[in-house]
């Protein structure tokens, strides 16, 4: 992905994620073998009505150890072939971005949404998160890393439950993780509303709940971090982006911080590129004066075949060129 055509665009470059390209599903899978857990609800992920959950096994109180989290291992493993590539390609600056699933969404998705909101469950994996992002920052290239939240549970429980003080509830959450995470850390949140197969929960039918949690979050947000970007799934699994000038009007209402980017998650294979191009002028128009803009794929193109990969690669070249 670091090409000619695209170095001078990026802001920031993943390891791809190419040995768990099912995002937590490898992870979670792997409780099927840990004494801390047994099985309650068996699933093969081929849709979101087929996901196995689990229980705590009885008296046991969750650590760290038990969760076997990976972060730090897969980041140690690809970094040097990112280094490598940076700067060969003469971006030195580029920054490492590691994926994080929140320790919030990590316990739902393993749990399940009773057992997976209990207070005690979710600080099991809080803990372990921030531990992992500890050791990655402590490391020789902490410096260089911005760590991407992801976190569908946060926008998809904020669009079933529109309530604002819920939605600050959930934006605390993950203010809490990060306050919790080491002073000059960089972090970037990804917001989501599934991608399970390439097919997303549900598809907002405007931008205010993303706005309204964004600004949750910024409002909240703790000093001696830096929040670099807010991705927006303004497509969504196999939807499209809307045509509907409407549903970007909210976008007007967005207050990130000075030096925060809303990425617009609209490119898809789906659209036609005059469209996409409409649809990247509608966000940009509605966007506050001076707020700067990137865009990217809803969902990132790790789950996506090469061949897919490269052609969205271009398309957001070309989006970006015009």
């Amino acid at each position: 992905m670091l090409t000619e055509r695209t170095k001078a665009k990026l802001y920031a470059l993943t390891d791809g994620e190419t040995d768990r390209k099912d995002w937590v599903v490898d992870q979670i899978d792997s409780y099927r073998e840990n004494p801390a857990f047994h099985l309650v609800q068996d699933g093969d992920w081929s849709d979101y009505t087929r996901c196995p959950a689990f229980a705590i096994a009885p008296g046991h109180e969750l650590t760290s150890q038990d969760l076997g989290l990976r972060y730090q291992e897969w980041a140690d493993a690809s970094w040097e072939v990112f280094d490598t590539a940076r700067r060969a390609a003469g971006r030195p600056d580029l920054r490492y971005q590691v994926g994080i699933p929140t320790g919030f969404d990590m316990a739902l998705f393993t749990l399940g949404p009773e057992r997976g909101m209990r207070e005690e469950a979710i600080e099991a994996f809080v803990r372990a998160t921030v531990e992992q992002i500890s050791a990655i920052h402590a490391g020789p290239y902490g410096g260089d890393v911005v760590y991407q939240l992801e976190t569908p549970a946060s926008l998809s429980l904020a669009l079933v439950v529109d309530d604002p003080d819920y939605r600050r509830g959930l934006a605390r959450r993950l203010v809490d993780l990060v306050a919790r995470s080491p002073e000059g850390s960089r972090f970037g949140i990804h917001l989501c509303v599934g991608d399970l197969g390439n097919e997303a929960r549900t598809q907002p039918a405007t931008r205010r709940i993303s706005v309204e949690f964004a600004n949750a979050v910024t409002e909240d947000w703790p000093a001696g971090r830096h929040l670099d970007f807010v991705h927006d799934p303004i497509a969504a699994g196999s939807w499209v982006p809307s045509l509907e000038e409407s549903v970007y009007a909210d976008l007007r209402d967005l207050r990130l911080a000075s030096g925060t980017r809303y990425i617009a998650g609209l490119v898809h294979e789906g659209q036609s590129l005059e469209d996409q191009q409409a649809v990247l002028e509608m966000v940009r128009e509605h966007l506050p004066e001076g707020q700067s803009l990137g865009i990217a794929t809803a969902c990132g193109l790790g789950r996506r075949s090469r061949e897919a990969a490269n052609d969205l690669v271009e398309r957001m070249v070309h989006l970006t060129s015009r």
